[in-house]
């Protein structure tokens, strides 16, 4: 392989590795910012009988958006370098 292509590749997985974590930041900032100034909209109750609150589903849904981007960026870099095979 030569080392145009190479670097062609490296790129492309430099490009959107660097797009999975910037938007995984915004979203844990974002998630930061709700619970530091809107305190209130994490504690709303998802029903009347319950005791989980929005709170609750915002913490699950941080990591487990963490680990969906890990897998589709494992999953689309595997592909990038079988190809490159």
């Amino acid at each position: 392989m030569t080392k145009e292509k190479d670097s062609e590749y490296s790129g492309r997985i430099n490009n959107i590795s660097i797009l999975f974590s910037c938007g995984f930041l915004v979203l844990y900032f974002l998630y930061i910012v709700i619970i530091s100034f809107f305190p209130q909209l994490m504690s709303i109750k998802i029903n009347d009988n319950s005791l989980l609150n929005v709170a609750f589903f915002l913490g699950g849904f941080i990591p487990a958006v963490g680990v969906v981007l890990t897998g589709v960026y494992v999953m689309w870099a595997d592909r990038i370098d079988c190809k490159n095979l």
